[in-house]
């Protein structure tokens, strides 16, 4: 059974050396795991959501026994970026925030909040992260700049395709493949009387 975010964080607290946080990170490897470790880590994450602990009613549920998990509400985490959905209201964006924490049970939720406000107090860094999940975390703007920089970069280099490139592919194909090509282009057969 796969043990719920709360029960990672403490196995990660019980961990003394990073060694042993890398190896609790990647045996509990889940996309809601690097969600919360990208909020609370990632510089370049921009979340619209307001700081603070908004209103909303917690429940009274055991750890792990609320309507939903962290587990299985990951996938929607993308709405609270407004790149990942530039089409939804702030206002909307907030109560899908604010239902969330209410399915959740009280420690899933705190744990949500703080990682939105990057408060989420781990004792990793960005290294160790990046070691269990590499390039999860960009570990300051600018190599999140340097990143894009070098993605133009790489685009601009790609060889274009010129006439000789193109001539050196003609003289590879044989004159046999260039008879059967020009035979089967363009017009129909005429029929034979």
């Amino acid at each position: 059974m796969r043990s719920s975010i709360p029960e990672v964080f403490e196995e990660l607290s019980k961990a003394k050396y990073n060694g042993d946080r890398v190896f609790v990170l990647r045996k509990h490897d889940s996309m809601a795991l690097r969600g919360l470790l990208r909020m609370n880590y990632d510089k370049s994450l921009n979340l619209t959501l307001p700081e603070g602990e908004p209103p909303y009613k917690k429940k009274n549920a055991p750890v792990g026994f609320g309507d939903a998990t962290l587990l299985t509400s990951a996938k929607s985490w993308y709405v609270f970026c407004k790149e990942s959905s530039p089409n939804l209201s702030q206002t909307k964006r907030e109560f899908m925030f604010i239902s969330l924490l209410e399915s959740l049970d009280y420690k899933e939720a705190e744990i949500l909040v703080l990682a939105k406000d990057r408060k989420l107090n781990l004792n990793l860094t960005t290294k160790v992260i990046n070691e269990a999940f590499p390039d999860l975390i960009k570990d300051s703007v600018l190599e999140f700049a340097q990143d894009s920089l070098n993605t133009d970069e790489e685009v601009k280099d790609k060889p274009k395709k010129t006439k000789v490139a193109s001539a050196k592919m003609e003289d590879s194909i044989t004159s046999d493949e260039k008879k059967a090509t020009k035979k089967s282009r363009g017009r129909p057969k005429k029929k034979s009387s």
